[in-house]
Parts: C-alpha cells; sequence; structure tokens
C-alpha cells in the first residue's frame, strides 16, 4: 500500500518507526514541514512534453530553415532550458511552490552527544505515474 507524504498511513508508518525508535534508545521527535506536491505528481509529464516540443522544433528547424547548424542550436538551447527546469522542480519546487501545498513531518531520531543520524524515507512512493509510463 503506497504511503504518500502527508497521508494517513505515513502517519501511521511515522508512529511505528518512532515506538521502535523510542525501544532502542532514540529520543525521537516531529518537525512538521510544508511541500509543493505538483513536481512529484506533474513535473515528469512536464519534461516530457517538453522533450517533444524540443524534439518536434529541432525536426522543423532542421527541415526549414537550413539543415542541421540551426537545429543543434535549438536542440542544445532545448536541452539546456529542460535541464534547468528539471534542476529547478528537483531542487527547489517543491519547497517554494505555491500550488498544491501540503503538510508532513520527519521523524527526528536522536542519541548520544555527538548524535547519531538515521536517515531513510517512511513514505513509500513520491510519484503517481508508475515507473515504466515515466520511463
Amino acid at each position: 500500500m503506497p504511503r504518500f507524504a502527508g497521508s494517513e498511513s505515513e502517519s501511521r508508518a511515522r508512529a511505528i518507526c518512532s515506538a521502535h525508535l523510542e525501544q532502542s534508545g532514540l529520543v525521537a521527535t516531529e518537525e512538521p514541514f510544508e511541500f509543493s506536491e505538483f513536481p512529484a505528481r506533474y513535473g515528469a509529464p512536464v519534461v516530457g512534453l517538453l522533450l517533444a516540443i524540443v524534439v518536434l522544433l529541432t525536426v522543423y528547424v532542421y527541415w526549414s530553415h537550413g539543415g542541421a547548424g540551426p537545429a543543434l542550436a535549438v536542440l542544445a538551447l532545448g536541452a539546456s532550458l529542460i535541464i534547468a527546469i528539471m534542476r529547478w522542480f528537483a531542487r527547489r519546487a517543491p519547497l517554494h511552490m505555491k500550488s498544491m501545498r501540503s503538510k508532513s513531518v520527519n521523524l527526528v531520531a536522536r542519541r548520544g552527544n555527538p548524535g547519531v543520524w538515521l536517515v531513510a524515507h517512511i513514505d513509500s512512493k513520491s510519484q503517481t505515474i508508475p515507473m515504466l509510463l515515466r520511463i
């Protein structure tokens, strides 16, 4: 069963993990945060659409406006734009986009000084589009 960030199933999994961590001698605390669901839900289709547009525009420029030189320029410019958009979707959009805001909680467990860090995902999947379709 999927455990999307911010869902009830993620909350139940976090409670189970918290109990196990505390039984192991760690102090578990919860730190709430907000994020945009847009990149995970629609980032792949947006990038796929942009890739298709760049390919079609490259072919159009190749056949209609002077061959390989201008077409390669369009392809390079389009690829650079797509890379910049992908980087923004991956790094900045989840925290800074205003649309599709959602809330979740990080579970932070500590023990000792210096502290021991444990990092893991409680949510099971961020993308709603199956991997095969995204590929």
